[in-house]
């Protein structure tokens, strides 16, 4: 019988190949002479791609405004809201309660705002962010047709407005106002914080540079212009002016050639594919080849017969799978009579080589993914990819590129694992060829047969110190995913991680089955390679003993293999013994597990098998996945050490630098200083600069005196605004404020770098303690020379506090933060507290044997518990210059830095395991489908016939599962009414306190909102150690955090549902789910009534700096309570 002609070497597969080879250079030539047309009319292609990208903007635009009408005009079509009005006009104010009702319910889109007026028009109801008046309401003919502007808050936000009339007949009822928002802009940009506007939104979809004034002044007849385009509302109103500038010749150059750079990758990915196809079918060969001579040796085929059929098949290279059915036809006694074939090892030593070169194969297309950029290049900055590729998310070096992002990581994985499955499924041969050997009986004692321990220790060995290479293999990826990556693969946000964490955890997961499959398959192949030819019965007795010894031998070549990888390549501490030993053991039961297990494959696939899997895999992994957590959190507190060291406290300095940025760019300190000289000068100045402390963050340190000092332009100072706990006289200021400005002008001259100066300098009181200083110039846009100077002075307090900081983290930068929110960090000096930072570090007095043990070492690592609870400490010892001193100098002084965070306790594991769990099932959904399919198709699904075993454990694990998921679910649902009513009910206490606070100021029989009108707000929030907001009716008038309100972050309305609650359904007391930019929190608000027992004033406290903790917390409850149930 003629053999087919291998794969490789048909006509049609040299074709294509061909064709692909060729395609490069042809592809190389189009792209030369592209360019070259393209160079040759450059000034058209860049009006071209102009006119595209202002056509594509234009019609975004139409497309929002379009949004915006359908919007108005929905709700002013709504018949509960004109019954209302109508109502309203017939029989007055008191059907307001109605329209407050209707809009507390609506639900509208992000961004979106929606306003009913009365045609004076008068505000009846909202929802939504506010926004100032427009133009639109001094126009000779509003709300008699829809009309679109655009409104500006100063120079923070922006919103396009649609104005929608309510008319009955001839009348008007009112109208609705629709915005959306299309500009805001925020002083720092974080996780929670950003830049939002429709020229950055263009920009990105176009890859033009667009320009966007909104609400620019024109007017006649706009003239034509080349990269400019006019926006006009439906009214023929023009809301905004888009410029859009020309791509320069180079970058229009380049992206022709990056489009023809991608097709010329795209046959560069269809050709190595192509190739490796030509690869991979030239191993089948050889590996069918060898399937078949395996197959006709336990089918009991005479040994000639089985060597000559395997040695033809060898010489064809070709595979003819009827023949190993017809030689299962052979009776089953003969494989008691006929010896091994010597034929079949070297065939499947054949088949083992061939597929290590299609593995180097194999991976040299990954490897040439890397350098190609592949998949990435052809979808970078497109959703919902792009995420994948960004390398702020992950990027390492590690491998040369095969986890240089999260994209990267997961493409990697999905290798190993096809990598993986191949190698086992050619070492299911291997296997199967030790299994008939070990079953066979030998006829006579074979010659050698008393080495076969020290024959088998060498394979036993390379098996063992294979596995431990990938076990470290494994360990140096989740280490690097952990440390060179800024997710927070564990935060306490919720059961199930954000998507790009997930997809982390699907790639390491990946990767540990990998490991697996890679393991179990290495100990198949050497079983087939130096296994016994048959246990007669003087054989057996010995066998336990040999499994002993050379079980016994491969834990010490473990154990020295691990102390020469520690040693010799500084990897101590990437693989626990527990976690190198557990997936040794798991390597090796499921490779002796199957080498006596029999039965098809896709019995594997059920749905306890499937978990059973997950869960293996998912211990497997923590057990590496946890050493690096610990490193990465050491690695913290290293950096928390590194950037207090030497006494700087960055909160500090940080703190510092944002003042004076406020302050160099305050309109209000601009005008003062450009106003003539005199009292009324002085009073503006003294104004800003206090309106300017208000509220900052070096007050809310709580840790600092600070003084704000206003200069003129020859360094004279005009002002002085100080806020701390010290009396001071500003006239005593004037010659300290004035000898500090001429050095640190001194200081700016000498850096030469434009804006702000911030330097630390020696305390007064004590040397350790530093103050921070800076100046800063008050020069407007436009002004050549500064109007003045403005200096500020931060210096430590005397007494010491506790470190805590009732600042909200989502108004600090992205990469702020060396001091976490976890964190404690204090100085000693000679055993006592001298200064924290952060959380308390719970103890005044350094522990005798921490400072013994500092004597002799300069670094202490401590797993402490202070008051039940369990801490990582780190102590380093700094060095003093009273221990250079000579003999019979001062007392030497010890000082001690030291760095503490909550442990990790038997909880936390929990969750921790509970979210990788949770990625792994999502990742065994597919996996368990594709194999319930499959065993349906073989005939598998329903089953002929069940084990009671089987049916046993079945019903115990749809048991489970029902209870866990009615458990969880019930526990999820009461969990989170347990938070939110512990969270309420801390609201109201503190609002309570409030109140309580303001009737003991009350004189008499006052009331109190009369007390507070009278009484500072920020005494007010000073003494009851909160911040507060006060309304008046649904307008904000005061608040203890005037830079949210001045830079937009929070409303200056009151919620809707708020005002429903408290001035129409008559409750005191209510809570309100709100936003800062994507950071959300809760806010109580509690009515002061008057005399009358309406509502005169609402008070309102803010969860912003203890959101984060609170959803910690629940975060917590939940994951133990699911966890434990896992």
């Amino acid at each position: 019988m003629t053999s087919p002609i291998p794969y490789h070497r048909r006509p049609a597969y040299r074709g294509i190949l061909l064709v692909l080879v060729l395609l490069l250079p042809l592809t190389w030539g189009l792209r030369h002479v592209q360019v070259s047309r393209v160079a040759d009319a450059i000034e058209l292609r860049q009006a071209a791609l102009v006119d595209e990208a202002l056509d594509a903007v234009e019609a975004d635009f139409v497309r929002m405004e379009a949004e915006l009408v359908q919007v108005a005009r929905r709700w002013a079509a709504d018949e509960r809201i004109r019954r209302a009005l109508r109502a309203r006009r017939d029989e007055g104010a008191a059907t307001d309660g109605l329209l407050v009702d209707v809009f507390a319910a609506l639900r509208v889109p992000e961004r979106i705002s929606v306003e009913l007026y009365d045609p004076s028009p008068q505000l009846l109801a909202w929802h939504g962010f506010s926004m100032p008046a427009d133009e639109a309401i001094n126009t000779p003919r509003f709300l008699e047709t829809p009309q679109t502007t655009v409104v500006r808050d100063a120079d923070w936000r922006a919103a396009l407005v649609v104005w929608w009339p309510i008319r009955e007949g001839g009348q008007v009822l009112g109208g609705i106002r629709a915005l959306r928002l299309v500009y805001q802009r925020v002083s720092e940009q974080n996780q929670y914080l950003r830049h939002y506007s429709l020229g950055d939104l263009w920009s990105r979809a176009t890859g033009l540079n667009v320009q966007v004034d909104l609400a620019p002044d024109v007017t006649g007849e706009v003239p034509p212009t080349q990269g400019v385009r006019v926006l006009q509302g439906r009214d023929g109103t023009v809301l905004a002016r888009v410029r859009i500038q020309p791509p320069d010749a180079e970058r229009i150059l380049e992206t022709t050639r990056t489009r023809y750079e991608q097709v010329m990758a795209f046959w560069a990915m269809l050709l190595l594919g192509w190739v490796m196809l030509g690869i991979w079918t030239g191993y089948r060969q050889t590996y069918h080849t060898a399937r078949r001579a395996v197959q006709a040796l336990e089918a009991g085929t005479a040994p000639g017969r089985a060597s000559n059929e395997a040695s033809n098949e060898a010489s064809n290279g070709a595979c003819n799978e009827a023949s190993s059915g017809a030689s299962n036809g052979a009776s089953s006694g003969a494989s008691n009579e006929a010896p091994t074939d010597p034929s079949v090892e070297p065939l499947l030593r054949r088949a083992l080589g061939h597929f290590l070169l299609a593995g180097l194969a194999w991976w040299g297309v990954r490897y040439a993914f890397v350098a190609l950029d592949v998949p990435n290049r052809w979808q970078r900055g497109k959703l919902p990819l792009a995420p994948l590729y960004d390398p702020t998310h992950l990027a390492s070096t590690f491998g040369g590129g095969l986890m240089r992002s999260t994209g990267d990581l997961l493409l990697t994985a999905v290798f190993a694992v096809l990598f993986a499955v191949a190698l086992l499924n050619l070492a299911g041969l291997f296997r199967n060829y030790a299994v008939h050997r070990r079953a066979r009986p030998a006829a006579a004692p074979i010659s050698g047969s008393r080495g076969a321990p020290l024959r088998m220790l060498g394979p036993g060995v390379l098996v063992i110190a294979v596995i431990l290479g990938l076990v470290y293999g494994l360990a140096l990826v989740t280490r690097h995913a952990i440390l060179d990556s800024t997710l927070d693969y564990f935060a306490r946000t919720g059961l199930l991680p954000e998507r790009l964490v997930l997809v982390v955890f699907g790639a390491l997961l990946l990767l540990t089955a990998a490991l697996l499959m890679l393991a179990v398959g290495g100990v198949w192949i050497v079983a087939g390679l130096v296994g016994g030819r048959g246990d007669g019965e003087r054989r057996r007795s010995r066998r336990a003993f040999r499994v002993v010894v050379g079980v016994s031998l491969g834990l010490v070549v473990l154990i020295l293999l691990r102390i020469g990888l520690d040693a010799g390549l500084g990897l101590e501490g990437l693989v626990p013994w527990p976690a190198l030993l557990l997936c040794l053991a798991a390597a090796l039961g499921l490779a002796g597990w199957s080498l006596v297990k029999q039965g098809h494959v896709l019995g594997l696939l059920t749905l306890r098998n499937v978990l059973l899997a997950v869960f293996l895999l998912t211990g497997l992994l923590y057990g590496l996945l946890y050493a690096g957590i610990d490193a990465r959190r050491r690695a913290q507190m290293l950096d928390a050490a590194a950037a207090v060291e030497g006494g700087r406290d960055p909160w500090a300095e940080y703190a510092v630098t944002e003042l004076l940025e406020d302050a160099a760019t305050e309109p209000m300190l601009q005008e003062a200083l450009a106003h003539p000289p005199g009292p009324e000068r002085t009073a503006r100045m003294q104004r800003a600069a206090a309106e300017l402390l208000r509220g900052s963050l070096i007050s809310s340190l709580g840790t600092y005196d600070v003084t704000l000092t206003v200069h003129d332009t020859a360094g004279v100072p005009l002002v002085h605004h100080y806020e701390g706990e010290q009396v001071v006289y500003y006239a005593a200021l004037d010659p300290l404020s004035m000898q500090e400005f001429a050095w640190l002008t001194q200081m700016y001259d000498e850096v030469g770098a434009p804006g702000l100066l911030v330097t630390p300098k020696t305390g007064l009181r004590e040397v350790d303690r530093l103050q921070y200083v800076g100046i800063a110039p008050v020069q407007p846009a436009g002004v050549r020379a500064p109007l003045g100077w403005v200096q500020v002075r931060a210096e430590p307090r005397p007494f010491l506090r506790s470190g805590g900081i009732p600042f909200p983290r989502v108004l600090l930068p992205t990469g702020y933060g060396p001091l976490q929110g976890h964190l404690s960090v204090a100085h000693f000096r000679n055993g006592v507290l001298t200064r924290s930072f952060g959380r308390s570090f719970g103890r005044y007095r350094l522990d005798p044997a921490v400072q013994e043990a500092l004597r002799t070492r300069p670094e202490l690592w401590l797993t402490e518990t202070v008051k039940g609870q369990a801490y990582l400490t780190y102590y380093q010892r700094q060095t003093d210059p009273a221990e250079h001193r000579p003999t019979g100098g001062p007392s030497l002084q010890m000082r001690v830095l030291a760095v503490r965070m909550p442990a990790i306790t038997l909880f936390d594991h929990l969750y921790y395991l509970l979210r990788l769990t949770v990625a792994g099932l999502l990742l065994a959904l597919p996996l368990y489908l594709g194999g319930f399919y499959a065993r349906w198709r073989a005939g598998l699904i329903p089953a002929s016939r069940v084990q009671f075993r089987d049916k046993v454990l079945n019903a115990f694990l749809a048991v489970g599962i029902i209870t866990v998921g009615v458990v969880g679910f019930v526990g999820l649902q009461v969990s989170t009414a347990n938070s939110e009513q512990a969270i309420q009910s801390w609201l109201e206490q503190h609002l309570e306190r409030v109140e309580e606070t303001l009737a003991l100021e009350a004189r008499g029989d006052e009331m109190p909102y009369r007390v507070l009108e009278r009484i500072p707000i920020d005494s007010l929030a000073a003494r009851v150690g909160l911040d507060l907001n006060v309304y008046r009716h649904w307008d904000l008038i005061r608040t203890s955090r005037p830079r949210l309100v001045r830079e937009r972050l929070i409303d200056e309305r009151l919620p809707i549902q708020v005002y429903d609650a408290l001035y129409y359904e008559g409750y005191r007391f209510t809570v309100a789910r709100e936003q800062v930019g994507r950071f959300p929190y809760t806010a109580g608000f509690r009515a002061l009534p008057d005399e009358q027992g309406a509502p005169r004033y609402v008070i309102a406290v803010p969860t912003l700096p203890e959101q984060e903790r609170i959803e910690e917390e629940h975060a917590r409850t939940v994951a133990y309570l699911f966890g434990a149930l896992l």
